[in-house]
């Protein structure tokens, strides 16, 4: 066994070791907005989100018994994360007599990026930290990733006399996670509802006195999903092979298998609902069915030894999900200069 002994008024001691860490974290929002004519809006949002990160390491040379040490040392790390999020957004709002229309066109851009960088070096000059200073052991690695995300987008809405209810959606997104040929993927959506309290039949129905809210409810729609893959599971992941195993140069072997069919993972929902209200609302239920099925999951697959690989990201599997679900929500106390109780 090894026995490890730590010194804390060792390690408190600023001239033995110093250790520095700054985080700085900068997130903006900045918008703009006109409407050239009355119910036509145009706003542009730019989101900026921007993270620095730096951890500074150096210890002297130290003697405490059982534990000592023999060299000076400094390591440094550094991350810099970027997150710039731009959406142009297009909108048509307007009420005519019994008709309200609601119109929605955009598009938005995602760029994330990455950036790592460590280093180090050994037997710099007592009182010295910068690795610049380092007699040997110096040595540096890095690496950067980016994805980007783009989305076209578009939603009409409808409403007669607030009775009858139809919106429609449609999205097209793009992810730089895939290869040219799947790099898009179309996800629509349809729902409609029907606020039965608002037709005259149920007005003058006594009924309504007890029931005060009736909307039943349909929905269909897609959507795609990217977070099961990496930035460069298409392109295929590449190491590093150490000097002294080839020669004495520097050389990469194909770490990881491509495959250049991955496409969108894509989620396909029904559901069917009614909402259903008492006594003013006093006491209401949400009831709800779904029905989702996701294909073309992104998942990896575990592959035989002999390949020379352990696994591949692949679109393979199903999955169904389908259920019920019940919202209960009672007014059971409403006294506005006194107690209230939801």
């Amino acid at each position: 066994p090894t026995l490890y002994l730590a010194v804390p008024l060792g390690m408190a001691d600023d001239n033995l070791m110093k250790r520095q860490e700054d985080n700085t974290k900068v997130f903006l929002n900045a918008y703009a907005s006109i409407e050239p004519i009355k119910g036509l809006k145009y706003k542009i949002n730019i989101t900026p989100d921007f993270q620095f990160y730096r951890y500074n390491n150096h210890t002297e040379e130290y003697d405490f018994g059982l534990n000592t040490k023999d060299f000076t040392e400094t390591t440094e790390t550094q991350t810099r994360t970027r997150n710039v999020l731009v959406e142009n957004l297009l909108t048509f709002d307007r009420t005519f007599d019994v008709h309200k229309i609601s119109v929605l066109a955009g598009y938005t851009y995602q760029d994330t990026r990455y950036r790592y960088l460590s280093g180090g070096g050994r037997n710099m000059p007592a009182g010295i930290s910068e690795i610049d200073a380092s007699a040997d052991g110096m040595s540096v690695k890095g690496n950067s990733t980016r994805s980007v995300m783009t989305s076209i987008l578009g939603r009409v809405f409808y409403s007669y006399k607030d009775r009858y209810l139809f919106t429609a959606t449609i999205r097209r997104d793009g992810s730089s996670k895939f290869g040219s040929n799947n790099r898009y993927g179309n996800f629509p959506s349809v729902s409609v509802g029907w606020n039965i309290m608002e037709e005259r039949f149920w007005k003058d129905s006594k009924i309504s006195g007890v029931i005060s809210n009736l909307k039943p409810r349909l929905s269909y729609g897609v959507n795609g999903n990217v977070n099961g893959i990496g930035n460069f599971d298409v392109y295929g992941a590449y190491s590093q092979v150490g000097a002294k195993t080839y020669g004495g140069s520097t050389a990469f072997y194909n770490s990881g298998l491509v495959n250049t069919g991955l496409r969108w993972e894509q989620s396909q929902s029904f559901e069917a609902g009614l909402d259903i209200g008492f006594l003013n609302n006093r006491l209401s239920f949400i009831l709800d069915y779904y029905n989702r099925t996701t294909k073309d999951l992104l998942t990896k697959q575990a592959l035989p030894g002999y390949t020379g690989f352990t696994e591949i990201m692949t679109n393979m599997g199903t999955l169904r999900n389908y259920g019920f679900e019940m919202e209960v929500r009672a007014n059971i106390l409403n006294n506005p200069k006194g107690l209230t109780w939801d």
